[in-house]
C-alpha cells in the first residue's frame, strides 16, 4: 500500500476530506511493470484511474526521443492518460515501476461528497449530514465500501445521503416484522440487531447485523411481505430510505436489465446463466446449462461463484432474479437480469440466450427426465 502522505498528494485526491482519502487508499490496487514492459501488455482495468508511484515510464517518439514521466514529478501527481500512453508504446524505463489504480466511480463519489461539504461551508453551515460530521464519518465510508454502494454512480450517492433519515432505536425494539408489508430500506449506523424467522411456531435466528449492514431490500424489490423479523440487540441508530427513493436511487442504477437479444449476446461473450428459483423448479425446466442457487441461499453460497465472470440472473418473472442480482451485487459480483424472466420468453419466443433461432425455443427447456 502506498504511503498515506504520498497518496494525499495525488490530484484530485488531495482535495478530499480525510475519511474519503483513507477510503480510497484502502481499496487502491497496485500493478508492477518490469523494465522494458509496455503498458499495452498489461491488463488495463478501465474502471480504475492510474497513477505512477514508482519508477520512470517512457514513450517512443517518431524520432526515438519520447516523453518521460518520473514518479517524483509534478506530472505523476495527475492520473496517467492510459489510452494515449498505450498508443505511444509507453514502457517501463526503470527497473522498478509501480502503478496505483484507484476506483474511478469511488473517486467520483468522494468528489461529490466533498463538494457537498464545501457547499455547506460556503453557506455558513457546519459540515454535517443528518447530524453527523461529513468529513469524519467512519460509517459513511464503511457503507460506501460495501458491494452495492461501491457500484452506485456518484449522483445517486449524493442523493441517497441527502434523502436518508435518522432513527433512534432502543434495545429490544422490533424494526421490521415477518409477514408484514415493507416500506423502508434500513442501514445500521450504530448498535447491533438480530434477524430471525418464525418456522413451525419457533423463532430461528438467521443472522446478526452490525454497522454498516443494511436490510429491508427484499420486500421492496419483490413487493412481497417481509420474510423475517429484525430486532435490535442494543440501543442504536438507523438510517432509513423510503420505498420510492430506494427504487429510484438504489434499485434502478444497480439492476442492469437485459432483454433476450442482449442476454444471448452476453452469454456468447462468456456470461454464466444463474437460475435463482427453487431446486424443484430448476429440475423441471431451466435455460440451457444454467447454474442453480435459490436466491435465498445466495448470501451463503455466493462465495462459490467465480468473480471473473458476469452472471445472467433469471427466474420465472423477474421478481426473484431482481433480489438475487441485488444480493450478488452486495457480494461484489457483476450481474445482468433477464427482464420478464422465463415466462416472457415462452410467450414471445425471441432470440434465445444460447443464440439459437427465434423460431425454436424448446431446446432451452429441460424436463427432469432429460437431465
Amino acid at each position: 500500500m502506498m504511503d498515506l502522505n504520498r497518496f494525499r498528494s495525488l490530484i484530485p485526491i488531495c482535495s478530499l476530506f480525510e475519511d474519503g482519502i483513507r477510503h480510497l487508499q484502502r481499496f487502491a490496487q497496485t500493478q508492477r511493470l518490469r523494465k522494458g514492459e509496455r503498458l499495452g501488455d498489461l491488463h488495463i482495468d478501465h474502471q480504475l484511474v492510474y497513477y505512477l508511484t514508482s519508477g520512470v515510464i517512457r514513450t517512443r517518439g517518431l524520432l526515438g526521443n519520447g516523453e518521460e514521466i518520473e514518479a517524483c514529478s509534478e506530472t505523476a501527481r495527475h492520473p496517467l492518460r492510459m489510452d494515449e500512453l498505450v498508443a505511444a508504446k509507453a514502457h517501463a524505463h526503470s527497473r522498478n515501476c509501480l502503478l496505483l489504480g484507484v476506483n474511478r466511480n469511488e473517486l467520483e463519489q468522494m468528489l461529490v461528497l466533498n463538494q457537498l461539504a464545501e457547499d455547506d461551508v460556503e453557506n455558513g453551515e457546519t459540515i454535517r449530514f443528518n447530524g453527523h460530521d461529513l468529513r469524519d464519518s467512519e460509517w459513511m465510508m464503511a457503507l460506501l465500501g460495501t458491494g452495492v454502494f461501491r457500484q452506485l454512480p456518484a449522483t445517486s450517492i449524493q442523493q441517497i445521503f441527502t434523502r436518508m433519515r435518522i432513527r433512534h432505536v432502543g434495545a429490544g425494539e422490533t424494526i421490521v416484522t415477518q409477514d408484514t408489508p415493507g416500506s423502508l430500506f434500513y442501514a445500521l449506523r450504530e448498535g447491533t440487531a438480530e434477524v430471525s424467522r418464525r418456522v413451525n411456531g419457533k423463532d430461528v435466528v438467521l443472522a446478526r447485523l452490525s454497522p454498516p449492514d443494511s436490510f429491508g431490500e427484499e420486500s421492496l424489490l419483490t413487493g412481497a411481505n417481509r420474510n423475517a423479523t429484525v430486532t435490535m440487540l442494543s440501543d442504536g441508530l438507523l438510517m432509513t430510505l423510503d420505498q420510492d427513493d430506494f427504487h429510484t436511487l438504489l434499485e434502478q442504477p444497480l439492476l442492469r436489465w437485459v432483454d433476450a437479444v442482449e442476454a444471448a449476446r452476453r452469454v456468447r461473450q462468456g456470461a454464466i446463466r444463474l437460475d435463482v428459483r427453487s431446486e424443484a423448479e430448476y429440475n423441471y425446466a431451466t435455460l440451457g446449462s444454467a447454474l442453480n442457487i435459490p436466491y435465498y441461499l445466495l448470501r451463503v453460497k455466493g462465495a462459490l461463484l467465480r468473480r471473473d465472470r458476469e452472471y445472467l440472473v433469471f427466474c420465472d418473472t423477474g421478481a426473484r432474479s431482481a433480489v438475487g442480482a441485488y444480493i450478488l451485487n452486495q457480494l461484489g459480483y457483476q450481474t445482468r437480469v433477464l427482464r420478464g424472466g422465463m415466462n416472457l420468453l415462452k410467450k414471445k419466443n425471441p432470440v434465445s440466450p444460447d443464440g439459437e433461432p427465434a423460431a425454436n425455443y424448446s431446446t432451452l427447456f429441460h424436463s427432469h427426465s432429460t437431465r
